[in-house]
């Protein structure tokens, strides 16, 4: 079976205009880092490389888990008493946040994603503040 260029699949027009912050922050840092300065890429979300082990009570935590059944999928916003643990953290802090109102992702970018989402229609602008 062949295929030729005229029956391939074609991408959704939104991909030309993707770009993913993230990447270009990476360029950066490879010229920063060619010509002598030491780079961490803390982007990666793997802290690991650069010495942050996960605790001990953390793996037997997982591991515990896994032997009880709980390695499966959870609901949408997240496991309950996680959820749960959330909000009394935030409430330690001053902040009445619900336990329903809190929101568990599978990561940092999947967060800010969904915030966005929900927050700002397109053509808006968000202002980001750059740390020095």
């Amino acid at each position: 079976m062949t295929t030729d260029a005229s029956s391939a699949i074609q991408v959704a027009s939104r991909v030309h205009g993707f770009s993913y912050a993230i990447r270009s922050i990476v360029a950066e840092a490879k010229k920063v880092e060619a010509v002598g300065t030491r780079v961490r890429y803390l982007n990666i979300g793997d802290p690991i490389p650069f010495g942050f082990k996960t605790p001990e009570h953390l793996l037997d935590a997982v591991k515990r888990a896994m032997h009880d059944g709980l390695n499966g999928y959870t609901s949408s916003p997240g496991i309950e008493p996680a959820r749960e643990a959330v909000a009394d953290d935030f409430a330690v802090r001053g902040l009445n946040i619900p336990a329903d109102r809190v929101l568990l992702t599978m990561g940092t970018s999947e967060g800010i994603e969904l915030a966005l989402t929900a927050l700002v229609d397109p053509g808006e602008e968000v202002l980001v503040p750059v740390p020095t």
